[in-house]
């Protein structure tokens, strides 16, 4: 007997396949480039602490920020890859996309009002 709930599938097309993986493989490579810009910031902070100046501090929180910013995006990815690779639970995952992409610009909207905060005060002072 076939179940009586809802369906878990969308019935995608194979277009509509291809295009989440070329979305999961997007942001795959923002999540890379998010975790080498953080890198590059906590190697920066670094070096200005060695220097002299305690603001390097900030760098390194920044780099952290963005590390974990590169792991929402490199979730949302594994939800997009899901969706083109589990044809029956495929809606399940499209709307785990979504959810995903929310937290991630919910956290770049408060990384940028951090920053502009951060450097409101840089010039203030």
């Amino acid at each position: 007997m076939p179940p009586t709930g809802p369906s878990l599938s969308l019935d995608l097309q194979p277009e509509q396949r291809k295009t989440f993986a070329g979305l999961a493989a997007q942001m795959k490579l923002v999540a890379f480039l998010l975790f080498a810009l953080a890198g590059l910031s906590v190697i920066l902070g670094i070096v200005q602490i060695f220097q002299g100046s305690w603001a390097g501090l900030l760098d390194i929180v920044i780099g952290g920020l963005l590390k974990v910013s590169g792991l929402v995006m490199l979730t949302a990815a594994t939800s997009a890859g899901y969706a083109n690779d589990v044809p029956d639970c495929d809606k399940i995952h499209a709307f785990n996309v979504l959810g995903d992409l929310a937290i991630f610009y919910k956290f770049q909207f408060g990384l940028g009002a951090l920053l502009t905060l951060i450097l409101a005060i840089k010039v203030l002072f």
